[in-house]
């Protein structure tokens, strides 16, 4: 048999015989995650005439694009198709990528899809290939997403403790902290006893394993794989994952690290496509519902399915009935009804789950409320503008009255502090959208009060408690009413105007609010900042690029490197640079190359007459002895050579008469 495909066949085998398996342990169904009817991507075209299975999809501009793992009996492939609703998909033309190149890759599987900062994309697959290792997961890149370029080097192989044998499968996300989390299931050397194992980058590029297991088989008999992972609202984990029989399962975890398996079957096989069910993603729609896009077997076949979480909010129009007011809310199946209050089985009883009119008003900062697929969240937006003053003084009450410059959202929020004898607990805020709220200690959960301001109007904040901080978060200019007190920077009390702002909030107030803050449009320039050449005073120290000097040229033998000075953001020509000269036998590096007297020969001797020139080798500075050299002998008559190289020939017969017979 041909070795490539000899191989393809082995690690199809071995795909099979993880999707074939038999479980020990059959869940029962479960009514959380509802089938899809129809199939996603079928079988049929050039390269997936076979199978078509194990995708990931992204959302691009005016939809959706999958890419999948495509085999047409000889060799799998990573191919693409494209959809505006997720549901109806249109494959792309040609290969997303073959298999080939470095690590003689013969089979490549398992796509894994992230975009990246700069707008581009990465690629994470599964190769497989021959000798040992024969698994690798490795990387590709696209600027489009259809075309694309694989990255040199392997991103994880086979070699710990619980993937000696394989590695499949990666499923990467991005941490909160900028760095990523790989999850992958692997095997031991010999066995396919498969695990959910992860492992760490800080680039993308290079990865270290993590100690442990994420998700370890129920017994000896069982398998665990293709893990899916989401974040949910609280900030936690859910991975979706296939065990052995084929149905797909869900664990949760607070730090992604410690997985918790859920009870219950999350999707379970037996429809008409998927005898098996395989993970492969879940996306997050637009109305907060979730759509997994998971890899159905029939026997014969492998296609693309699909399955869908309603949001917990829906309304009887997205099921096919009429509206219910948004007082009610019913679970269960909806029916078509002709009745504004009786949209589903039974009347609604429930209470819908409304968003709330604002986001609850500890939060500090400006909030909006958002649907993040489980449940409204209040988001942070990050464009506003933070006027603060600090009260240390005496008395119990202060007012500071603000005018709205224009029309915009403003919050007043306090940073709670200690109680101050003789004064009260609260905080009013008057004018058109006054407030007064309480402000006793830590513990009080009411610390904040949100509104809309229009242009010109007037608001006063006054307190009769000793705070720590009174913040004015606004979206808009404010006009304060008195010119300064006391505020917080960087931990330290220091006198700045009541509007002191900091506009790039990197925690350092504007020079034009008495902060010493040189330029407040530029996060990276403040005092303390690192000098650097630009032609910027980046530290705030009145001066521009300081003290800025680098070293250049090479201090490699016989070279001296010299210094380079920077001045209005240009580095300057290097000076005080001994270079380098061409190289001599004197036992130093002339050429700076980090090699001495390398490659010096010379030769010696002579080509005259009989004689033959060598070669002398130059080493630590001295010439070594005439290699190859012939040197003269005594001069022959009568021999026609120039035996002793003075050249002249056969010198010896000079003045002798020869005498015929």
């Amino acid at each position: 048999m041909n070795k490539k495909y000899g191989l393809i066949k082995l690690g199809m085998v071995l795909m099979l015989l993880l999707m074939l398996a038999i479980s020990a342990y059959p869940a029962s169904a479960s009514e959380e995650w509802t089938k899809e009817s129809g199939i996603r991507i079928d079988v049929g075209g050039t390269y997936d005439s076979n199978y078509a299975y194990i995708s990931d999809v992204v959302k691009i501009s005016g939809g959706y694009r999958m890419y999948y793992t495509g085999y047409d009996g000889s060799t799998l492939r990573i191919l693409s198709a494209t959809s505006s609703d997720g549901v109806s998909w249109t494959k792309d033309s040609g290969v997303r990528l073959s298999p080939g190149g470095e690590f003689n890759v013969d089979a490549i599987a398992s796509p894994d899809v992230i975009k990246l900062d700069s707008g581009s994309y990465r690629m994470y697959y599964m190769g497989v290939a021959g000798g040992a290792p024969n698994h690798y997961i490795l990387s590709a890149t696209s600027s489009d997403g259809l075309t694309w370029t694989k990255e040199s080097g392997y991103r994880l192989t086979t070699g710990g403790t619980y993937d000696s044998g394989q590695v499949h499968n990666p499923e990467v996300i991005k941490l909160d902290d900028g760095t990523y989390r790989m999850y992958y299931f692997g095997s031991e050397s010999g066995s396919s006893a498969y695990r959910i194992l992860s492992a760490t980058s800080s680039d993308g590029l290079t990865w270290t394993k993590e100690s442990g297991v994420r998700i370890e088989r129920d017994s000896t008999s069982d398998q665990v794989c293709y893990p899916d992972v989401i974040r949910l609202s609280d900030g936690s984990y859910r991975m979706y994952y296939s065990k052995s029989g084929g149905n797909i399962l869900s664990a949760t975890s607070s730090d992604g690290l410690t997985l918790t398996k859920e009870s219950g079957t999350r999707i379970s096989k037996g429809g008409t496509y998927d005898s098996t069910a395989y993970a492969s993603n879940t996306i997050t729609l637009d109305d907060g519902s979730k759509r997994m896009y998971y890899s159905g077997y029939d026997g014969g076949y492998y296609r693309i399915l699909s399955a869908t979480l309603p949001s917990p909010n829906p309304t009887c129009s997205s099921q096919g009935g009429d509206v219910c007011p948004n007082t009610e809310y019913c679970s269960g199946a909806f029916i078509a009804a002709s009745d504004s209050d009786r949209c589903c089985q039974s009347t609604c009883t429930q209470t819908y789950k409304s968003p709330p009119s604002t986001c609850p008003e500890t939060y500090v900062g400006y909030q909006k409320v958002v649907w993040d697929g489980t449940d409204w969240v209040c988001s942070s937006y990050p464009d506003w503008v933070k006027y603060m003053y600090m009260y240390t003084g005496a008395e119990c009450t202060v007012t500071r009255t603000f005018t709205a410059l224009e029309s915009g959202d403003i919050m007043v929020q306090i940073e709670p502090g200690v109680d101050k004898s003789g004064c009260g607990y609260a905080v009013v805020v008057s004018g058109p959208h006054g407030r007064t709220f309480n402000t006793r200690g830590p513990s009080s959960p009411d610390t904040g009060h949100a509104f809309t301001a229009s242009a010109g109007e007037v608001f006063s904040v006054s307190t009769d408690y000793e705070f720590d901080a009174l913040y004015v978060w606004s979206k808009v200019q404010l006009e304060a009413s008195v010119s300064h007190s006391l505020i917080k920077q960087n931990g330290t009390f220091v006198g700045f105007p009541l509007g002191a702002q900091d506009a790039d909030l990197d925690g350092y107030y504007a020079l034009s609010s008495g902060g010493d803050d040189c330029n407040d449009a530029d996060a990276s320039i403040h005092p303390g900042a690192t000098e650097t050449c630009n032609n910027k005073d980046d530290d705030c120290d009145g001066s521009t690029d300081e003290g800025l000097t680098q070293s250049c040229g090479s201090d490699v033998g016989a070279c001296v490197a010299g210094t380079k000075t920077c001045s209005s953001g240009v580095w300057s020509s290097c000076a005080g640079e001994v270079g380098s000269t061409t190289e001599t036998c004197n036992g130093i590096d002339d050429d700076c190359d980090g090699s001495t007297d390398e490659g010096l020969t010379q030769s010696c001797g002579s080509d005259v007459g009989a004689c033959a020139s060598g070669t002398q080798t130059c080493s630590a500075g001295s010439w070594g002895s005439c290699v190859g050299e012939v040197k003269p002998t005594t001069e022959v008559c009568d021999n026609s050579i120039d035996d002793d190289c003075d050249g002249q020939i056969d010198e010896c017969l000079k003045g002798t008469t020869t005498v015929a017979p």
